[in-house]
């Protein structure tokens, strides 16, 4: 018996079908390894042409509830994880305003009333040094400017806690994602960090989960928007992949270059056999 394949003898499949386009044994690896992660996958998708996993894994990204960590960053690439970040965090502000809209105001009041006991018990001291000196703070904010990414850096330079917090609270409440520019200026590992805590903001009210949640629709039309350039590279590259007829032999009057082409073919034959069998008994 012989013992299943890793997925790296999986991936080296996937590599050599591709290139001579063996197509049987090319979908028989991308079988094989449609259980890896999202990340592996859209890594693979990108190289081999596997437009559904790229799709697919961008869509999981931008409306999975995990915030993205450091690692899928770097993976996706930071340009596009802060692409999905943005559509993610659209996703939820449309969903939170939507919410305000429809519910009754008293309901509004019940839950920001339980939001600030929450807060007051896990922040009694931050919230008392913001509603006690917030004029002595504001004017420290003031001279810096309002560039809140400006601010972190100043705070940074400066070893200033109080402003920096001040800085990182503004950069998490104010409307618009973060971009790949600002996790230049910030680190990456800040930024991810950042994107989290605008997610938990975003969904201070347990009670909007399940409620005004965007459309499967209509975040397939983002995703296929804000990434179309890189879509349809893959489908152009994807489109090598597919099944063709196969044309007539061609028939030469030279004996040399017949008897050439002849044993050139007959190995090719006898290698994609052979390889054809042996994918067969591991399978």
């Amino acid at each position: 018996n012989q013992p299943p394949m890793t997925t790296d003898e999986w991936v080296s499949v996937l590599k050599l079908a591709s290139k001579w386009m063996l197509l049987d044994i090319r979908e028989a690896a991308k079988k094989a390894l449609d259980t890896r992660p999202w990340l592996h996958k859209i890594t693979l998708a990108r190289t081999f042409g596997v437009v559904p996993w790229l799709r697919d894994g961008y869509f999981y990204y931008a409306s999975h509830e995990e915030s993205l960590s450091v690692e899928d960053v770097q993976g996706l690439g930071v340009e596009t994880a802060f692409k999905l970040i943005s559509i993610r965090e659209g996703k939820l502000q449309r969903s939170r305003e939507a919410f305000q809209k429809d519910v009754h105001p008293n309901s509004i009041l019940s839950l920001r009333c339980k939001r600030d006991s929450y807060q007051s018990v896990i922040d009694s001291c931050s919230f008392a040094v913001d509603k006690e000196l917030s004029g002595e703070l504001e004017g420290v904010q003031a001279v810096r400017g309002d560039d809140a990414v400006e601010r972190v850096l100043w705070a940074r330079s400066r070893n200033d806690l109080g402003s920096l917090r001040l800085a990182y609270i503004d950069l998490v409440e104010r409307k618009e994602s973060i971009s790949s520019e600002h996790a230049l200026k910030l680190g990456l590992e800040t930024t991810v960090n950042l994107c989290r805590a605008r997610q938990r903001w975003l969904n201070i009210f347990p009670e909007l989960a399940g409620k005004a949640n965007q459309s499967p629709s209509d975040l397939w039309i983002e995703i296929d928007g804000g990434f179309k350039e890189e879509l349809d590279l893959v489908t152009s590259l994807s489109a090598l992949y597919a099944p063709r007829r196969t044309p007539p032999p061609v028939c030469h009057t030279n004996g040399e270059k017949k008897n050439k082409n002849f044993y050139q073919c007959s190995a090719f034959v006898m290698f994609t056999h052979q390889l054809r069998s042996r994918m067969i008994r591991r399978l």
